[in-house]
């Protein structure tokens, strides 16, 4: 019911936007868009709130930590919007590109330009598919880095509990009390 309401108000909004704006967008941006990105929208705002602000602040902290570590891998992060964005924008051209070749399809007919019009398409997908690697990769970067400062932490604190114990600042079932609460 959301979606459906999402998708109503911004086919709206576009549908009275100047005849100017419909000369800068192409259609097949505007419907992935349609499509697409009321999609994503949908997704974010049917999960729990909770768990949304939980990986923020989880986010932010790593995104914190990460940029002390090592900037190029926090930048790559960072880069990972922009990638969805191209995904988005080449997506877009692969559809137009369909949208053009289905909607003249006698015209490519009579030309015989099918081979063409796929290579075209083709070339959107190669771009859609490159920025998915990369994309991957930086995920995989982010969960490994992610992965490493939080277990890092965990046996820095341990290290740090082991040393009070010796020096009796702590006693042993303080630090396994420690350790089972912050685990």
């Amino acid at each position: 019911m959301q979606m459906k309401h999402l998708r109503e108000t911004l086919y709206s909004v576009l549908l009275f936007q100047d005849i100017s704006f419909f000369d800068r967008e192409a259609v097949g941006d505007l419907t992935s868009r349609l499509g697409a990105d009321c999609q994503r929208l949908s997704l974010v705002i049917a999960n729990d709130i909770s768990l949304i602000l939980r990986n923020v602040l989880q986010g932010i902290g790593a995104l914190i930590n990460l940029l002390i570590l090592s900037r190029p891998l926090a930048l790559s992060t960072l880069c990972q919007k922009k990638a969805a964005k191209l995904v988005q924008d080449f997506t877009a051209g692969a559809n137009e590109a369909v949208q053009e070749t289905f909607s003249l399809m006698r015209t490519v007919r009579v030309y015989g330009t099918e081979r063409k019009e796929f290579g075209r398409f083709k070339q959107w997908l190669v771009k859609v598919a490159f920025v998915n690697i990369r994309e991957s990769v930086a995920y995989g970067f982010w969960c490994v880095s992610f992965s490493t400062l939080y277990r890092s932490t965990q046996i820095i604190a341990v290290v740090l509990g082991g040393i009070s114990i010796i020096s009796g600042h702590v006693s042993a079932e303080q630090l396994s009390m420690y350790c089972i609460v912050s685990g």
